[in-house]
């Protein structure tokens, strides 16, 4: 079986588009780490981390090129995580779960239903006075 276009991991030297809005959610809690997070606010032109922020999205590509082994570890795993088999065996073992679940329901309805059943019939059997 190929691999699908662009399912390669060989050496990837560009961040993938589908991989931006992932870059960005981990540039967010970096820039506002202990150590950066003061940072830009002591620059002297006043607050520059929004300026921090857009030069780390726009060198992603310098970034991701520096970091080839742990990009290309996380694309490895990603193919990995796509080829993971689906279906009846991954679905195997969900009746234990179920059926512990639903016999007590289960048979606390029954028991209501003939206690009242049980009830409706004595009432009615016996002689009026």
């Amino acid at each position: 079986m190929t691999d699908p276009p662009g399912d390669h991991v060989a050496e990837p030297t560009r961040l993938r588009p589908e991989d931006r809005p992932d870059f960005d959610a981990t540039l967010r809690p970096a820039m506002s780490s202990a150590g950066i997070g003061e940072a830009p606010l002591a620059g002297p032109t006043g607050p520059t981390a929004v300026r921090v922020r857009k030069r780390a999205l726009d060198a992603a590509d310098e970034i991701t090129a520096v970091t080839t082994r742990e990009y290309a570890a996380h694309l490895a795993l990603r193919v990995a995580a796509r080829r993971r088999p689906t279906g009846p065996s991954t679905s195997r073992g969900t009746l234990l779960p179920a059926l512990a679940v639903l016999t007590p329901v289960v048979g606390t309805v029954s028991a209501a239903a003939l206690l009242v059943l049980g009830y409706s019939l004595t009432h009615s059997s016996s002689p009026t006075p």
